[in-house]
């Protein structure tokens, strides 16, 4: 069986890499705004603190959907920026 922990890297033209990265960027941010907008929030801290504080308890899911969300953003935006 292969191991699917090992990290493989592939070469890719650099125009390649940059669209396909801000496409999901874009998908990414498309996808927050998305979700704040459905709670009538603009900011995902705030989101999140009124999801953690009470005020929106039946937003729990989509408070975690949108932190994992905004994790692999700030992940895509680094490779983007050494890219």
């Amino acid at each position: 069986m292969a191991n699917t922990n090992e990290s493989r890297q592939v070469v890719l033209p650099y125009d390649l890499a940059r669209d396909l990265l801000e496409s999901k960027i874009r998908s990414l941010r498309l996808e927050i705004e998305r979700i704040l907008e459905k709670w009538s929030h603009h900011d995902v801290e705030a989101f999140q603190n009124a999801t953690r504080s009470g005020t929106l308890p039946e937003a729990e899911s989509d408070a975690i959907i949108i932190g994992n969300l905004t994790e692999k953003l700030r992940e895509y935006e680094e490779w983007l920026a050494t890219l």
